[in-house]
C-alpha cells in the first residue's frame, strides 16, 4: 500500500489506464498505533480481459520485487508473500 498524491494517480492512469480497468476496493488495514483494523479505499488496476496465466516480463518482476521488499519492511507476513505472489513472481536472487 502506498499513499498516492493526485499527481501519482495521474501518472498511474497514463501508464496503466490503457491496459487495465481502474477500480477502487475497500481493503482491511491494520492500524498499528491504534491496534485496530480500518477499512481503507484502495486504487487498483485490474486486467478484466486477459484471464489466462502468462509469464511476467523481467522489468515487471523487478518492480514487483521492490514492492515485495517494501511490503515485508511494513510487516506483511512472508507466508502471505510466498502463498500469493511467489508462484508468479520469482525472487530477485533466482
Amino acid at each position: 500500500m502506498y499513499e498516492l498524491t493526485d499527481q501519482d494517480v495521474h501518472y498511474l492512469n497514463r501508464y496503466e489506464g490503457d491496459q487495465y480497468e481502474r477500480q477502487t476496493i475497500s481493503v482491511e488495514w491494520m492500524n498499528k498505533s491504534a491496534q485496530s483494523k480500518d477499512a481503507v479505499d484502495s486504487l487498483v488496476y485490474v486486467d478484466v480481459e486477459r484471464k489466462s496465466e502468462s509469464q511476467p516480463k523481467k522489468e515487471y518482476i523487478s518492480r514487483m520485487n521492490m514492492g515485495i521488499a517494501d511490503a515485508l519492511k511494513e510487516g506483511i507476513p512472508s507466508d502471505y508473500i510466498d502463498k500469493y505472489l511467489r508462484a508468479f513472481i520469482p525472487s530477485a536472487d533466482r
